[in-house]
């Protein structure tokens, strides 16, 4: 098999890049990222890209599935408008892309929330993508709705501050339950390998399932 992935170079995306690396149903691995990423393994094809000028790099998504786990926070993207360019817009065009290049398989790292119709941008944006992605005839489209992700070594001071009140909120509801990148990425790496048909949508349950 032959996955592209964009957000290679994210907590998530390195973890999935080495699971796909790892997993010897993946022959060939392509990374489409704005910076080279440091992957030394065989497996892994690197594009660095302008995801401004996606029709010169589109031709080289090919092969049999493509996983978006791309994104970036409001506080890098300095804007909202910046911050759905990229979580939004470059997400759709990786999918629309993928679809003209006859690439079969999609599946899209979501989160937990997502709506177009919830009060918050993030969770908005988030229900927006889904939907403008589901509508792409793919012969089989998975969205991922990760909660609270947990990542190694994280600077970031909100995730360390959050995290105890996640762990005691997921007592009540189970969505909440905090999720190790590593889990998450050995699930996506699974489901890009379904040959189900249609549009799936993996909740937490299905996440624990797959990985």
């Amino acid at each position: 098999m032959i996955a592209n992935v964009i957000g290679a170079t994210g907590a998530t995306g390195k973890a999935l890049v080495k699971q796909l690396i790892d997993d010897p149903a993946y022959t060939e691995v392509r990374i489409f990222v704005r910076k080279p990423a440091g992957f030394t393994s065989g497996k892994v094809q690197e594009f660095v890209v302008d995801f401004e000028r996606s029709e010169e790099w589109r031709k080289e998504i090919q092969g049999d599935v493509a996983i978006s786990v791309l994104g970036t926070t409001l506080k890098d993207a300095g804007s909202q408008a910046a911050q759905f360019r990229v979580d939004h817009d470059y997400q759709l065009e990786f999918a629309e892309h993928a679809y003209l290049q006859g690439v079969p398989r999609f599946v899209l790292l979501s989160a937990y929330g997502a709506s177009m119709f919830s009060p918050f941008f993030y969770s908005k944006m988030k229900g927006y993508l889904e939907e403008a992605v589901s509508r792409i005839p793919f012969e089989s489209a998975v969205i991922v709705r990760p909660g609270f992700l947990v990542r190694p070594n994280t600077t970031r001071l909100s995730e360390k501050l959050a995290l105890p009140a996640v762990q005691l909120a997921s007592v009540a509801f189970s969505q909440m339950k905090p999720l190790p990148v590593e889990k998450l990425a050995s699930a996506l790496a699974n489901l890009g390998k379904l040959k189900s048909r249609g549009l799936l949508l993996a909740e937490l349950r299905d996440i624990e399932k797959f990985s």
